[in-house]
């Protein structure tokens, strides 16, 4: 075997660096391509997703003002099923058909409860303030003389369906549901509203009196009767209004319905404008003994 030229060593080891090289520089391109696709993806990625975010939030947002936090039929079935009430023994209260119903009678319903605790605000929950101003009104309508009954007197949940149920099984001639409101997208609004069904001209009728009363008193700020197609509203028989007591998203209203005098005041004008307006409502021969 020929020994190998020096000439011949050097041309071998360029080659073979030369080789090397080639190879090195593929590989590195072949890694920036794989980090450029894999960054292409990421920011793929990220557009749709924000895109996805944009549009979730512009179209699911309720634009308009009296936007409500009512549960509806869809939200209480698939979500906040109860048990069925109707024929038991309901909140202290006993919810069978009464033999002889009184000549009138007012169904008082504090919206939400128990495990539904409607808007939360701080340390605000709506159940909570609804529940105080029924159980005021309640009290102040009794010393009137004005038979009522409630939906429910305590911390506990009704579900959606059987509110109507109770009021139509009591045989009731006016059903009064209490709830605050909230609209995040505007914190300033605030105000009391009254709402009734918009095929029930009683409703209206009562709603838009309401209003008109409680603005004439001054005592507390009222903005307008709305129709709305609630559930409460809509399976009731009975002349039924809903009244939004002021709005948890505005700070002042907010602070005001946390107030136990503030409460009082509710009450006691929703109790003398529902009076002035329903003189049916107080029996002849006055309150009882």
């Amino acid at each position: 075997m020929s020994k190998m030229r020096r000439g011949d060593l050097y041309d071998k080891r360029y080659y073979e660096r030369r080789g090397y090289n080639r190879r090195k520089r593929k590989m590195i391109a072949y890694a920036l391509r794989g980090a450029v696709c894999v960054v292409a993806v990421l920011i793929l990625t990220l557009i749709i997703c924000g895109i996805l975010y944009v549009a979730e939030h512009l179209f699911s947002k309720d634009t308009e003002a009296n936007a409500s936090n009512l549960q509806t039929e869809g939200s209480v079935e698939g979500e906040l099923q109860g048990e069925d009430i109707s024929g038991e023994v309901m909140n202290g209260q006993d919810s069978a058909v009464p033999e002889e119903p009184p000549k009138y009678l007012v169904v008082l319903d504090a919206g939400h409860g128990g495990k539904d605790e409607g808007t939360a605000k701080d340390k605000a929950k709506e159940k909570d303030i609804n529940l105080a101003v029924v159980l005021k009104m309640d009290e102040l309508l009794r010393e009137k003389g004005v038979e009522t009954f409630l939906t429910r007197d305590s911390d506990s949940f009704v579900k959606l369906t059987d509110r109507a149920v109770i009021a139509n099984d009591q045989g009731a001639s006016l059903f009064v549901s209490i709830h605050c409101n909230s609209f995040a997208e505007d914190k300033r609004v605030k105000g009391l509203e009254c709402y009734y069904h918009p095929e029930s001209d009683s409703g209206k009728e009562l709603a838009e009196s309401l209003c008109e009363k409680l603005k004439e008193s001054g005592e507390i700020e009222t903005r307008s009767a709305r129709a709305e197609d609630y559930s409460v509203l809509r399976n009731t028989d009975c002349q039924a209004v809903l009244v939004e007591i002021g709005y948890l998203t505005n700070d002042e209203e907010r602070a005001m319905l946390l107030d136990e005098e503030y409460q009082e005041k509710l009450a006691r004008e929703l109790v003398e404008a529902l009076c002035s307006i329903n003189t049916e409502m107080i029996p002849e021969e006055g309150p009882a003994d």
